[in-house]
């Protein structure tokens, strides 16, 4: 299949505070869209948070993903950077990397993968929540594919003969990563395999160079510590190594020393090792699950929010609460936010015994300027439904419905010849932006019931035309219809 190497329309990461996005309940947000800021303008990059510009064809097959929420994102942020500043600026411009999109849901060819790495636009794109409950595993997976990165940019091909001529005479690799999908313990760093990390690793040349130099950068000892006992390893290590300084002159042998020196105070290792040795895993791809979280609990916590007529409510905050000793909301264990289509899903880890209440919080926003949806910010009071773990029957259909407010219908018409073009309707108080469909109808809906009055403007190229005022519904109702005609 022929690549679309289109450009990717690409906005800065404090752009999640677009108009729609739930707002998120931690102090500490804005800082965390800063750290993404500072990080891409320090290495040149564009990080990707709101758009990720999905589905697109690669040689690989359809590239698809939707855009992860505020809370999945910054949830993931402090790892994200802790693991991306370990690389220089001069080994990201070696590689050509022009952009990180943080995403969720995405997939290669039908496959869900936590990571993909697009090698001709120069983009990489992450999964900010497959396997969200081994952040080890996480860190991993940032390494493991930017390497194929590094590696194809090395001299435009993933073959390498001289690095599998460090392997027995005997040995051949399998098919590549994406044969290994169904062996269910591939993943799993093991000395099981002599010359080798884990059996993900013997799918192929290229798996092979990217698990080294992943666990190479999150937990160095572990490698040392094969390396000592067997001879293949060793000699890999030592031409990766080379192979990074040789491929970005320039880049000091410190860089290898200073991994190694943060890694011996980083968690990181620590978190390895305590899922390596017992584990199951659900997926190659995905983390080790300790063998005493298992249980009839479900890996993954599913659901959807609604409107009370039955439409998907997207951007709705999820999150799962344990309560204290006086069976209050205590603390928040996990959280996402609703796709498009209203549904979420959460990892649940070991952490389900513990929830006492799920939390589906609606917050609507309001747009300070005209067209400039970067101004976005809370309007209102949010809407919180509450329910109570005793009241939740199948953790894979955990179903809200919230009451969003109220709706906006109408029609935009005109007698002017040869009619309007490029019309957008804007919704005040909100400052909400939308097009007409094709028989000029239009929707507003999520307008809050404490706000009694809206005023609906209408542009054609940039220029109001009209503005009509629409009342809230009266006692029982849920949606006015209005028209507006252009004269």
């Amino acid at each position: 299949m022929a690549t679309d190497d289109r450009p990717l329309r690409v906005y800065r990461s404090v752009l999640p505070l677009l108009f729609g996005v739930a707002a998120c309940s931690g102090d500490d947000q804005p800082a965390k869209w800063s750290q993404l800021d500072a990080l891409a303008q320090a290495d040149g990059i564009e990080i990707v948070t709101f758009d990720p510009q999905l589905p697109r064809d690669t040689r690989g097959g359809r590239l698809d993903g939707v855009r992860a929420g505020r809370v999945e994102i910054a949830g993931y942020v402090d790892l994200f950077v802790e693991e991306w500043s370990l690389y220089p600026r001069h080994l990201l411009t070696c590689a050509q990397l022009q952009r990180v999109v943080l995403c969720k849901q995405l997939s290669l060819a039908g496959q869900p993968r936590a990571a993909i790495p697009d090698y001709l636009s120069g983009t990489l794109y992450l999964d900010v929540s497959r396997g969200d409950y081994d952040r080890a595993y996480m860190r991993s997976v940032i390494h493991h594919d930017f390497f194929h990165i590094i590696d194809f940019r090395d001299d435009g091909s993933l073959v390498d003969e001289h690095w599998q001529a460090l392997n027995p005479p005997s040995f051949t690799y399998g098919g590549g990563g994406v044969t290994a999908q169904g062996d269910r313990a591939a993943s799993l760093l093991t000395d099981e395999f002599p010359g080798f990390l884990s059996r993900y690793a013997m799918s192929g040349v290229e798996e092979d160079k990217a698990v080294l130099f992943a666990t190479l950068m999150v937990d160095p000892a572990y490698v040392e510590t094969r390396a000592r006992a067997d001879l293949v390893i060793e000699a890999k290590v030592a031409r990766l190594k080379q192979s990074v300084l040789d491929f970005c002159p320039g880049l000091e042998n410190g860089f290898w020393q200073t991994v190694r020196a943060r890694r011996s105070a980083s968690p990181a290792a620590t978190q390895v090792e305590e899922t390596r040795d017992v584990a199951v895993l659900t997926d190659p791809r995905e983390p080790a699950k300790p063998i005493g979280a298992q249980s009839t609990e479900p890996l993954l916590i599913s659901g959807r929010a609604l409107r009370p007529d039955g439409s998907p409510l997207p951007n709705v905050q999820v999150s799962l609460w344990a309560s204290d000793a006086t069976g209050e909301p205590s603390e928040v264990l996990a959280h996402a936010e609703t796709a498009s289509d209203g549904s979420f899903e959460i990892s649940s880890g070991a952490i389900l015994g513990r929830v006492s209440r799920v939390r589906f919080r609606w917050q609507p926003m309001r747009v300070a300027r005209m067209f400039d949806l970067a101004t976005a910010s809370p309007f209102g009071t949010p809407i919180d439904v509450w329910l109570d773990r005793s009241t939740i029957a199948d953790w894979s259909a955990v179903t809200a419905v919230v009451d969003s407010g109220w709706t906006i219908s109408g029609l935009v018409s005109t007698s002017r010849k040869p009619g309007l073009v490029a019309v957008q309707v804007i919704e005040r108080p909100s400052g909400r932006i939308c097009g007409v469909a094709g028989d000029g109808t239009f929707v507003f809906a999520d307008i809050p019931w404490a706000v009694e009055t809206c005023t609906i403007e209408v542009y054609s190229r940039g220029a109001q035309v009209a503005a009509v005022e629409v009342h809230r519904p009266d006692s029982g109702g849920r949606e006015i219809w209005t028209d507006v005609v252009v004269r």
